[in-house]
């Protein structure tokens, strides 16, 4: 038996409840952030059906010019998906809280 143990992300269900609503895989959300906004301290919480928040523990000009282009390019890979509507809020020098784990999920839902 394998016991895997580390961060457990979850899948993010948006907009519209039912047949209407769209699944990200928390590792597209990661790849995206890391890989085209250059953004690798971060975590993205969802607040609502169409609200997530995107913080990091970054401060000063640099974490804003990082959200910023994250923003931007979080956007672009949602409405890509079929997520249009949905609105990003971000905040600098709020690092991510970490859960019962003790550990720091990069990408959580919204609790049901």
């Amino acid at each position: 038996m394998i016991e895997v143990q580390g961060r457990s992300e979850d899948t993010l269900h948006l907009g519209s409840v039912g047949p209407h609503s769209v699944s990200v895989l928390p590792l597209a959300l990661v790849t995206v952030l890391e890989d085209d906004a250059g953004l690798f301290d971060f975590q993205l919480v969802q607040e609502g059906p169409c609200d997530l928040l995107l913080r990091t523990g970054m401060g000063g000009t640099q974490a804003d010019l990082a959200l910023r282009r994250a923003h931007h390019v979080l956007e672009d890979f949602l409405a890509s998906h079929g997520a249009v509507g949905v609105r990003v809020r971000c905040r600098s020098g709020e690092p991510g809280r970490a859960g019962r784990s003790g550990k720091v999920s990069r990408v959580v839902a919204a609790a049901p």
